[in-house]
């Protein structure tokens, strides 16, 4: 055999192995497409323990889907900013305190809810069970955000609580007044 017959064959030979390398590769790739495309991801999936209950959805009206949704963004549109650990918008929190007892009178007037307002600007509300000896639970939720400008980015003013497309813009709506206000 000679040395260009030799070359020949080696040439051959990888070839089919780069061949053969590609034909596996595209057809791994078209089993994974073909696979992402009709996997039920919900398959098999079922709630913990801990998640079977028998919950019942919310179902509000218009005028009071309208109500929640006019108290989130008013609750946006309070400048509660915190620059600093120490230093913070104290009359946007006071603001924002009349406006939590304007918006949630029931919850601060109800004999079952105990409420501390702790360091003036914080609220703690306390609701006893009729069965204390289960594990409690709490909800939190801050009012506070960071400072925010128009020349951040912002597609709104950030404490305007503009309505775009469906979505609420304000600093806030995410993090975390909504957790608040809902």
């Amino acid at each position: 055999m000679t040395e260009s017959g030799s070359k020949l064959r080696i040439f051959k030979i990888l070839k089919i192995i780069i061949s053969s390398l590609l034909i596996t590769v595209l057809l791994l790739f078209t089993i994974a497409a073909i696979r992402t495309l009709s996997l039920d991801v919900n398959a098999g999936l079922q709630l913990a323990h801990w998640e079977k209950t028998n919950n019942k959805s919310l179902v509000i009206d218009h005028h009071q889907r309208e109500e929640l949704l006019a108290n989130f963004k008013e609750a946006i549109r309070i400048p509660t900013v915190s620059f600093s650990r120490t230093e913070i918008n104290t009359t946007a929190l006071l603001e924002f305190d009349r406006f939590l007892r304007k918006a949630f009178p029931t919850v601060f007037s109800s004999s079952l809810v105990h409420h501390e307002l702790v360091a003036n600007y914080s609220h703690l509300f306390c609701v006893k069970g009729s069965q204390p000896e289960l594990v409690p639970y709490m909800l939190l939720a801050h009012i506070d955000v960071v400072p925010a400008s128009e020349s951040d980015g912002w597609e709104a003013p950030p404490f305007s609580a503009k309505e775009i497309d469906g979505f609420i813009y304000g600093r806030g709506t995410i993090d975390d007044k909504n957790s608040l206000m809902v």
